[in-house]
Parts: structure tokens; sequence; C-alpha cells
């Protein structure tokens, strides 16, 4: 994986703007614990895994620019995405709980990463209940969309042509 150190903005907030920002139950105090506890930002190259399926992961990765996605290898060696990550979005929240990664998570064009370790988001959740909450309330936004996408993939053949 090649990754550059950037600069850290500290100015307006590592969490504004980001789904961890907006949540409502964190308090000034756990937001700031939060955005300690994030490594400094990495420049991280188009078409990098961050994590990878089956295997184990010690960071928590959030995108504060660029675009990565979430996908599964197929029998066959496809990938099958299962999200699009956006500048704010926290890309492997279930390596929280789970020993192996059940997919992996890869950068689409050039992005700026930070890492949480996992060590320091489990200690953080189990100190603030306002971070248990808002790890807790993104899985549910997470589970929310991958039943809608279960749903649309489930519904048979989709036709985009006219839609692009």
């Amino acid at each position: 994986m090649q990754i550059t150190s950037v600069k850290r903005e500290t100015d307006d907030g590592l969490l504004r703007g980001t789904s961890l920002g907006r949540s409502s139950v964190l308090s000034r105090q756990e937001r700031s614990a939060l955005e300690g506890a994030f490594m400094s930002p990495r420049l991280v190259n188009a078409h990098v895994d961050l994590a990878r399926e089956g295997e184990r992961t010690d960071n928590l990765f959030l995108i504060i620019q660029g675009w990565a996605c979430r996908y599964t290898t197929t029998r066959e060696g496809g990938r099958q995405l299962s999200a699009l990550m956006r500048p704010g979005d926290l890309c492997n929240l279930d390596s929280l709980l789970f020993e192996r990664l059940n997919c992996s998570v890869r950068t689409l064009m050039p992005a700026t990463i930070v890492a949480l370790p996992r060590e320091s988001a489990l200690a953080l959740a189990a100190q603030h209940p306002g971070i248990a909450r808002t790890f807790t309330w993104l899985a549910f936004v997470e589970n929310a969309i991958l039943g809608k996408l279960a749903l649309t993939l489930g519904s048979g053949p989709i036709d985009v042509r006219g839609a692009i």
C-alpha cells in the first residue's frame, strides 16, 4: 500500500462533514476524544486496498477526500460492489466487532484517509456512551442501505440504459 503523509487540518475539526460528525448524540468532549484518537491523514493512491476480505485489520478508515468502494470477491474472481464510500464515510465499521472482514475496501482514486486504531475505537466506545451510540447508529444505517440493495438485486434485472 503506497501512502504519503499530508498536513492534518484541525481548525474545523476532523469530524466536520463526516458520518461521525453528523451524529446528534456526541457531546463536545466525545467529539474531541474521537478526533484525538485518529492518526494523521494519509494520501493513498488509486486502486489500493485499505482492508482485505477475510483478513484482520487493526484500523477503521475514514475518507477525507476522494472515493473508495466496499466489495466482495466472487467465486469467479470478479468484484461485487456493496457500497461507494465518499468523503466523510467510515469504510469498515464492521471491523470493530468481527475478527475477519467480510468485504474489502479499495480506493477508486487518490484519497486522503485517516485511520482510527480499532483498540482505541473500542476503548472510546466503552468510556463514552455517545460514541458507542454513534457507532451503533452508523451500523444501523449501513444495514438499512444493504437491505435496500438486497431488495433491488433480488427484484431481477434492472434496465438502466435510459437512465444514464
